[in-house]
């Protein structure tokens, strides 16, 4: 039995969705036949094809999370490209004091902009 990866009238919600990755991702789902949902505190583009459902989020909030989940019938797949790229001083987390971790040497995964995780 081969499997069917076929997304036609599937439910797929983007955030992220009017951003540069987002929005391809969410052209292509639309091609291939899917109900496309992106959800972004960007307003779409005006070129935006109008059969794509805009939902205004701020992935950081709970509340709007839970909105959105609510207003939302049938959900088949989530593709989550909402971030924000932070410019800033480095500093070293907790995280370089874990065992795995040689004394005095930090791993470069284990640095965040404003120091805590």
């Amino acid at each position: 039995m081969t499997p069917d990866f076929s997304v036609a009238g599937k439910t797929v919600l983007i955030t992220g969705g009017t951003g540069g990755i987002g929005s391809e991702f969410a052209k292509a789902f639309l091609a291939h036949g899917a109900n496309v949902i992106v959800a972004d505190m960007a307003q779409p583009k005006a070129d935006m094809d109008t059969r794509i459902r805009y939902e205004p989020l701020d992935v950081t909030s709970d509340e709007a999370v839970e909105g959105l989940a609510a207003r939302i019938v049938t959900l088949d797949v989530v593709i989550h490209c909402a971030g924000k790229l932070a410019l800033g001083r480095i500093q070293a987390s907790r995280l370089h004091q874990h065992p795995r971790h040689s004394p005095g040497r930090q791993s470069p995964s284990c640095r965040t902009r404003s120091g805590s995780i």
